[in-house]
């Protein structure tokens, strides 16, 4: 995938996450972009720590990381 087109989609995970998320503090979407950005740079204990956060979470969809 681009990078353009990672980062973009990137952007509309963490859309969803927010608009699916009840009570998500300021932390947690900060916490969200730093894991994708850090995913994006080629981190792969990145998508660990975000299955970890979705789980803490519980967005209402079921998300695509598992």
């Amino acid at each position: 995938m681009k990078p353009e087109k990672l980062e973009a989609a990137a952007v509309r995970w963490h859309g969803r996450l927010e608009t699916e998320t009840i009570g998500m503090k300021l932390a947690d979407a900060q916490l969200a972009l730093a894991l994708l950005t850090s995913l994006r740079a080629g981190d792969s204990d990145a998508i660990d720590l975000l299955r970890r956060q979705l789980r803490r979470l519980k967005p209402t969809l079921t998300s695509r990381l598992d």
